[in-house]
């Protein structure tokens, strides 16, 4: 899951630099994938750092491109809900043999064309907009697509209430379940902060130069608090940490910050590419803090 949203991520900050309609029709169709692989991984950890990571993307992007960079996410993200709806018996496989479910395959093809027809569509309602010539002339182009998304809005809002049972179709069981589970008492979130308390003893007994690559899953039997299984700390800041020690982990953190105001730099000086250049900059920033 978190390999997929950071592509997600970049492949969202490319189709907002991207001017050639069938580019962006390359973007909007990979975006999809890669969402719809989000929705199935039932990774609540890339559920919740999702958001945030593209609320720092669009805070990166020129000018004129958020816009359309929201509602290609926006569309996305409804076609996998339609398609994991639909195809989603049990997760991306819907079995226990990991193999990918056959079934879900036309539900996906039918998704991606509904996200191409959808980005079609903005691209020529945007074209539309920008051929009207006057200042009135736009002011009334504006208010008819609003009447529109409006009508929209509110057909699917009294389809919501007529249609409860199809609806409900709409978002799958085990992704409902999943997503109401995320609370900080979640015994995943409970068990990651206990990794981390286990961790710091490690730190402890090995202050200066860690104790050596692979350290973690060595020791922690030894450390442990309670009785779990996990070759990972689950956290990059803390594995780095027991493995190289303080020394190790000031010049980690060193690194980081030279690479980040580097890449800042590059970002406001960039004219051509920026949406790409923040978009990729963004992604190595973060790697340190992805959820594994």
């Amino acid at each position: 899951g978190a390999y997929l949203m950071v592509v997600s991520i970049a492949g969202l900050a490319l189709y907002a630099g991207e001017k050639s309609l069938f580019w962006r029709l390359v973007g909007a169709g990979g975006n999809y994938l890669f969402v719809l692989g989000i929705f199935g991984s039932l990774s609540r950890g890339v559920w919740v750092v999702y958001p945030a990571a593209f609320l720092a993307l669009l805070a990166g992007l020129p000018d004129g491109t958020r816009w359309r960079t929201v509602y290609n996410l926006g569309l996305t993200a409804a076609a996998a809900l339609l398609v994991a709806g639909r195809g989603f018996p049990g997760g991306m496989t819907g079995s226990s043999t990991g193999y990918p479910n056959p079934a879900l395959l036309p539900y996906a093809v039918a998704g991606l064309a509904l996200v191409l027809a959808g980005e079609i569509a903005y691209t020529a309602g945007s074209r539309w907009l920008a051929s009207q010539r006057t200042q009135v002339h736009r002011v009334f182009a504006t208010l008819a697509v609003v009447y529109l998304v409006g009508v929209v809005v509110a057909y699917i809002s009294y389809a919501a209430v007529a249609l409860p049972s199809g609806v409900g179709d709409t978002v799958p069981d085990n992704l409902a379940a999943r997503a109401q589970a995320i609370e900080r008492s979640d015994p995943s979130v409970i068990g990651r902060l206990v990794y981390d308390r286990d961790a710091l003893r490690i730190i402890r007994r090995y202050p200066i130069f860690g104790a050596g690559a692979g350290a973690w899953n060595a020791l922690y039997h030894q450390y442990q608090s309670s009785l779990y299984w996990t070759t990972e700390v689950h956290n990059g800041f803390f594995q780095t940490w027991v493995e190289t020690g303080t020394l190790g982990f000031g010049i980690y953190l060193a690194f980081w910050a030279f690479f980040a105001v580097k890449f800042l730099k590059a970002v406001r000086k960039e004219r051509t590419g920026r949406a790409a250049v923040w978009g990729l900059s963004l992604i190595h920033i973060s790697e340190p803090t992805r959820p594994y």
